[in-house]
């Protein structure tokens, strides 16, 4: 069983291009940019991927990482994460027992040490790393894990975050440390010393194919079996009206809802979410015509008018019509 979602990078719901995304924006579903410093760096999905005939898999992106600028104070950091659900981890029962980490790369003008940090809700850590070779090819890295912590307070088994999984380009020396041989109390600590950062200009550096398995030689599978399962799965943290390849915002009709209301002034309406989510959601409502936030499109004017977002729950959302 993989334990991350979207491994394979099929869905991308946000957009398909970040310019120098900020700390905590997702980018591909389920991952999101962790960063401090002022680097300035691109994420963007890419077709160019391993072959069927390398990997004996058919992954249909790869999330491609371009540096523009980069710093390397004490406390900068940059990489990819993804928590996975308390429920999740409980389910896989993690504890007590070594996890194994995947992932397929290609160093196109990228060489260096990529880490692959572990983490759960009490600040307790581990990582590891390797060193990405920066000659165009793509290989499939394999990491071995020490044995997770022992169930206890630490870790979270709800609808929280359980256990944090983080792919890390550089870090600067408040998160250095030598590779411990077994997972380490807070201060969390994520990058070896002396480590060859990813981060230089004009750097180049593709990932697919995450995985995270309690199997030392599994093969790559999703966290679930078939795509709409897998989709599923990432709409339980987020979901958009918009067809699936268009980004929220961009000026559309397609997956527009319609309300009727009897009132010129006001109105009130309610949508039901295509999976209940893990937590109450933040809601946004666009424009159809215009893409703009927080508007509704008067089609008796024509005009946008503004919207937002009541009552909402794991389940639905209130929507008004001002």
């Amino acid at each position: 069983m993989n334990l991350l979602s979207n491994a394979d990078l099929s869905f991308w719901q946000r957009g398909n291009s970040f310019i120098n995304p900020a700390n905590n924006i997702y980018t591909s579903d389920r991952f999101s940019v962790v960063k401090s410093g002022a680097m300035n760096v691109n994420v963007q999905r890419s077709t160019n991927v391993p072959t069927f005939a390398e990997s004996g898999y058919v992954f249909p992106y790869s999330m491609q990482i371009d540096v523009v600028s980069a710093t390397s104070g004490a406390g900068d950091y940059w990489g990819i994460n993804q928590f996975v659900e308390g429920y999740d981890i409980a389910k896989a029962a993690i504890f007590g027992k070594k996890l194994y980490v995947s992932f397929w790369a290609r160093g196109a003008t990228a060489a260096g040490t990529l880490a692959v940090a572990l983490g759960n809700l009490g600040g307790e850590w581990v990582f590891r790393s390797v060193e990405i070779i920066g000659d165009g090819v793509w290989r499939k890295y394999k990491i071995e894990m020490p044995e997770t912590m022992a169930l206890s307070g630490n870790w979270n088994v709800d609808n929280g975050r359980g256990l944090f999984v983080r792919f890390v380009l550089f870090a600067g020396t408040d998160y250095q440390a030598s590779e411990p041989t077994a997972w380490q109390a807070a201060p969390i600590k994520f990058w070896p010393t002396g480590g060859s950062t990813l981060l230089d200009p004009a750097q180049s550096l593709l990932l697919t194919g995450m995985q995270v398995s309690l199997e030392s030689d599994a093969e790559f599978a999703l966290k679930n079996l078939t795509f709409d399962q897998e989709l599923v799965h990432c709409q339980r943290y987020y979901e958009k009206s918009y067809d699936l390849g268009i980004a929220p915002g961009t000026v559309s009709g397609n997956g527009r809802r319609v309300y009727i209301i009897q009132s010129a002034t006001a109105g009130q309406n309610h949508t039901t979410f295509a999976v209940s989510k893990r937590a109450v959601p933040t809601v946004s409502v666009y424009s159809p015509s215009t893409g703009a936030i927080n508007n509704f499109r008067d089609e008796n004017t024509p005009a946008d008018r503004s919207a937002g977002s009541n009552n909402p729950g794991v389940s639905s959302v209130g929507v008004s019509l001002l």
